[in-house]
């Protein structure tokens, strides 16, 4: 493996290990406020509209450079759902 893809893959891990903490954090508070009733139109609309592009745009651009950067962001991305999870006290 050379070390441009080395680099990429640990790059693209990182970057869906934050966007992954993002996506889950802006869920978090989406449901809170839904749940406690303060939930306003940005918060029914634009937390999810959010929390798709920023998602989307990093896995997008994962795949435009290849499989192993793709599988790497998505990797870090779980390791943030499992975070997330252990945080709430959900489930894996």
């Amino acid at each position: 493996m050379s070390a441009h893809l080395v680099l990429f893959v640990l790059l693209f891990s990182a970057a869906g290990a934050i966007v992954g903490a993002v996506h889950f954090l802006i869920l978090s508070r989406s449901v809170s406020a839904l749940a406690g009733g303060s939930a306003s139109l940005l918060t029914l609309i634009g937390a999810p509209l959010l929390r798709a592009a920023a998602t989307g745009g990093v896995l997008i651009l994962a795949a435009m450079s290849g499989a192993l950067p793709l599988l790497a962001a998505l990797a870090g991305f779980l390791i943030a759902r499992s975070a997330a999870l252990r945080h709430v006290g959900g489930a894996l």
